[in-house]
């Protein structure tokens, strides 16, 4: 038979047809068959070493997990508080303590990974964090949803702690009000706090973890995701741990690491910080005193109306009353001053 000038084969009814189930893979298989498992509903294949699970595209949620972007720049000195680096991660030490650095470095599978490193010669053994917080609009879709997470990671030269923690916590304060301890985590005593940890000894090679954290609360509005480990005694050249990717996704078996187009990767990180620079503009009546009002767009709807900074050539006003634009008061100061600019400019909507 035809369809449409392309030519097919017969279509023959199949009854019968039996699908391979049950509630663990079976012991002896074959690269490629198909299984199904009953108790996550979910459809597996066999490949050369493993079960992966056939899951549709678009399954990580968490943003920049394979630190491709960082429009705060590459090197970060973390003296003491809480400090956003890569975007979308935030590194911090217990105690509000120093002596941390967090850069960019050359991937493993990545084309970048985040290395967090205690600097040499520091004593200081609070533990090294990095945290990624999930805004409640996502939260509230994963309530009654079982979590696992994936973890690519190596250790430094002289790790001090092989043992890397990661932990899932939640509240059911929203990201607004969500209060944050000195680790960046949310603090225990928020409202309706839960807390999951599973560890991993790492080695001095990147290798794969996973991690089952179970169902996420009903009462959940805000989650936490933290990877940390606890220095010993005095730092040497590389005490540290390197992060090629991180994936967090429903169900109960991880699956291959993600992978979005930078362009995508990149408008998703501006929904909660951007970055901009060389923004010029000129009163066009060098006669008189006057005032020009500019409004721009942002790439993308941020997440609440931002915190924005400004440097710039001479004064100007910044007055933004929403998430998706960008409000510029120039006033000239003189008959001839006849241009402003903006050398650059920050808009932060961060967790």
């Amino acid at each position: 038979m035809k369809h449409f000038g392309i030519e097919v084969a017969q279509e023959t009814d199949i009854t019968n047809l039996t699908m391979p189930s049950g509630t663990s893979f079976p012991a002896n298989d074959n690269v490629g068959e198909l299984f199904y498992r009953t108790d996550l509903d979910t459809m597996y294949t066999r490949n050369n070493s493993s079960w992966s699970a056939n899951t549709p595209a678009n399954t990580n949620l968490l943003i920049n997990s394979d630190f491709g972007v960082w429009q705060r720049g590459t090197i970060f000195s973390i003296s003491g508080t809480a400090e956003y680096t890569t975007d979308r991660f935030l590194a911090a030490r217990n105690s509000s303590v120093g002596g941390m650095t967090v850069s960019r470095q050359a991937g493993d599978t990545s084309t970048y990974a985040i290395k967090m490193q205690r600097d040499l010669g520091n004593t200081a053994t609070e533990n090294v964090n990095l945290n990624y917080y999930i805004e409640t609009t996502d939260v509230k879709a994963l309530r009654g949803k079982n979590l696992v997470c994936k973890l690519r990671i190596k250790g430094g030269a002289n790790l001090s702690d092989s043992t890397v923690d990661v932990n899932l916590s939640s509240s059911s304060a929203t990201d607004s009000t969500v209060s944050k301890n000195s680790s960046g985590n949310i603090s225990s005593g928020q409202p309706d706090y839960t807390s999951t940890t599973h560890n991993a000894t790492i080695t001095s090679s990147f290798e794969d973890y996973e991690f089952d954290f179970g169902v996420v609360a009903a009462t959940a509005n805000v989650i936490n995701i933290r990877i940390k480990f606890s220095p010993t005694g005095t730092a040497g050249a590389d005490d540290s741990i390197t992060i090629d990717r991180v994936q967090l996704e429903i169900g109960n078996i991880a699956s291959d690491f993600e992978h979005r187009p930078f362009g995508q990767e990149t408008m998703l990180c501006q929904r909660f910080y951007y970055a901009g620079s060389n923004l010029s503009m000129s009163l066009r009546d060098p006669n008189a005193l006057r005032e020009m009002v500019l409004t721009q767009y942002r790439p993308v709807n941020m997440r609440v109306i931002p915190t924005e900074t400004f440097t710039y050539n001479s004064p100007v006003v910044g007055d933004s009353t929403n998430p998706t634009q960008l409000r510029i008061q120039v006033k000239a100061e003189s008959v001839d001053d006849t241009e402003r600019s903006i050398i650059s400019y920050t808009a932060d909507a961060e967790i």
